[in-house]
């Protein structure tokens, strides 16, 4: 290959990578430089949930935490979204860092560990003595529809409600009981 023809190809090349990136910014979010707050709140008062120990899936909830993110003192943890990676502002039980996206993901699912999640889980039976593991349960969330709109989940613990902001996914918890406590 020539000199020549290697410059005369990257000439071309610029203005395409650099029309693809404007195309895929004006058609919608894209997941470059973005941020998603999650929001924990409450369940029974409405009040931010401090110091909050969020595992965060990438698609359907499953055995292994893709990545930790711990709340803030107004109750929200900051994912950094950038080039395919996903990074938490802070981490609870590791370092920062990041985690790449498998392929075609485009959902994450939420649990809290300090807490008791509120978000309302799919039914454990499909019929008689068909059990549905909790992953096929446990709910995930659109990651175009939080940048886009915002997404508050489901609270069935309790009468405290939240409007999401478009960046924003809201999610509802409680403590645990002492029963529940004694369990762990």
């Amino acid at each position: 290959m020539q000199k020549d023809d290697f410059s005369a190809g990257s000439l071309f090349a610029a203005p395409l990578l650099l029309l693809s990136v404007v195309f895929a910014n004006v058609a919608g979010p894209s997941l470059l430089a973005q941020e998603i707050h999650i929001k924990v709140l409450n369940a029974r008062n409405g009040k931010p949930v401090a110091r909050a120990c969020l595992s965060v899936y990438f698609g359907t909830w499953h055995a292994r935490t893709d990545i930790w993110a711990a709340t803030n003192q107004d109750g929200i943890a900051v994912i950094h979204l950038a080039n395919g990676a996903m990074v938490a502002e802070a981490g609870c039980r590791a370092l920062k860092r990041a985690s790449y996206f498998p392929t075609g993901v485009d959902t994450i699912a939420i649990r809290n560990d300090y807490h008791v999640d509120c978000q309302e889980l799919g039914p454990g039976f499909d019929g008689p003595g068909k059990y549905v593991p909790i992953a096929a349960r446990h709910p995930t969330y659109s990651i175009r529809r939080i940048l886009e709109s915002g997404i508050t989940a489901s609270n069935i613990c309790g009468k405290a409600r939240a409007q999401a902001k478009p960046g924003e996914l809201v999610v509802f918890a409680r403590s645990a009981s002492l029963l529940e406590k004694l369990r762990e």
